[in-house]
């Protein structure tokens, strides 16, 4: 009978397929391996420029709008793709999920007609139970539609299996396309640090940049004994703590602008990390297990500034906090999640030196890649900046919350 070989096929069908596993693709930076010799020969460049008076040599308002527009542009694409990204990931999860699901429905039906060794019995006595004709052909009609059904959850099986690897694909090249955006708004932002001052959430003196990467190679050099030629990734290894979580920075607050475009001048402007609202001189945490790169102090955007080294489940990152009104650690300091490392600044009656704030407030901003080692400036630190949300949940924007760990 056709319909008890078309059972015994899907029993075959069933026993050779086997449910696979997904592997959800994490996105990364590809950052080239550096030594200690190439920190110090970017520590020369960075003291010729400042010898050669090039912050001096600023753009036109006009051709620094220009450049700004084209750092936005890349960076909103960039954060496009971010999103695509975990889009991607989340629709493989639903996927398999699917399939599951539609495995137990064909599992089930299986079993309703293998009620005796071939369904045959079964079949059989269903139809001729039939209290009358009309019963028997209904009967017969159900038995067939219930066939018909079965082919179709074998297509629709069969069709999200192959969604599923095309999902994976286009995941695939999302990651790939994700890093050569990172690549093209590093070129953009190579050199324009120092003259983006106006425009970036913050701006750090080359000076200061000097003193910081000279403070972090001496610690590379004595604290961690590396050689002029040594692997910095090899030399450190087991050096930096890892995590598994990240936490929020503070007790309390609310998030007052998100990361994107925002218009704090009345103008567009992109806003590298997440403000957070906040009583002034409240205690302002690490997100996560790490160590502290750098820090810089009364800076004329961006105030009192930490900048952390993380692995968070493996991924190499380093995460800002600006505008602050104390700082509590020290560079080649080891921290937790449960660290002070300072407090909410910002005010401008405190804080006068920091321009750019115009209310008690932390920024908070999160990069790929471990500053004072894969890049050294603020302009690298954005150009591999990313949503805080990623790793870091927050309530929307607007939002508030009153602990560091609730969800929302």
């Amino acid at each position: 009978m056709n319909f008890l070989k078309k059972i015994n096929k899907l029993n075959y069908l069933l026993i050779a397929f086997i449910v696979f596993s997904i592997h959800i693709v994490t996105t990364n930076t590809d950052v080239s391996a550096k030594t200690v010799r190439d920190l110090k020969n970017e520590l020369a460049e960075k003291k010729q420029e400042a010898e050669n008076n090039q912050n001096a040599r600023r753009r036109t308002e006009a051709e620094m709008a220009a450049v700004y527009t084209r750092i936005g542009e890349i960076t909103e694409e960039k954060a496009a793709i971010e999103e695509e990204v975990v889009r991607l990931n989340n629709e493989i999860v639903e996927l398999n999920q699917a399939i599951i699901d539609k495995n137990e429905e064909i599992k089930n039906i299986i079993n309703y007609y293998q009620l005796s060794a071939t369904g045959e019995a079964a079949y059989m006595e269903y139809l001729f139970k039939s209290k009358d004709f009309t019963d028997f052909i209904y009967r017969l009609a159900v038995a067939e539609q219930l066939s018909q059904y079965n082919e179709d959850l074998i297509k629709e099986y069969n069709d999200l299996i192959t969604k599923n690897e095309q999902t994976k694909e286009e995941l695939a090249q999302r990651q790939i396309d994700l890093s050569a955006k990172q690549e093209e708004l590093r070129n953009e932002l190579s050199g324009l640090s120092a003259n983006l001052s106006d425009l970036l959430d913050a701006n750090v003196d080359i000076e200061d940049e000097i003193a910081a990467l000279e403070e972090y190679i001496d610690i590379y050099q004595n604290q961690f004994n590396c050689a002029d030629d040594d692997d910095i990734d090899y030399c450190t290894r087991d050096q930096l703590p890892p995590g598994t979580a990240a936490f929020r920075p503070t007790d309390y607050g609310y998030v007052t602008a998100d990361y994107g475009w925002y218009y704090p001048w009345g103008y567009a402007m992109w806003h590298y990390g997440m403000d957070i609202g906040g009583n002034h001189h409240a205690p302002v945490y690490s997100i996560a297990n790490g160590r502290v790169a750098a820090v810089y102090y009364h800076q004329s955007c961006g105030g009192n500034m930490v900048f952390i080294q993380h692995i968070i489940n493996g991924m190499a990152m380093t995460s800002g906090y600006l505008h602050l009104a104390s700082v509590n650690v020290s560079v080649g300091d080891s921290v937790t999640y449960n660290t002070q490392i300072g407090t909410v600044g910002g005010s401008p009656s405190s804080e006068y030196w920091d321009s750019c704030s115009t209310g008690a407030h932390l920024h908070v901003q999160t990069s790929y890649g471990l500053m004072m080692q894969d890049y050294s400036d603020l302009g690298s630190f954005n150009a591999y900046a990313f949503d805080p949300r990623y790793y870091v949940n927050f309530p929307g924007e607007g939002g508030y919350y009153s602990d560091r760990t609730t969800r929302y």
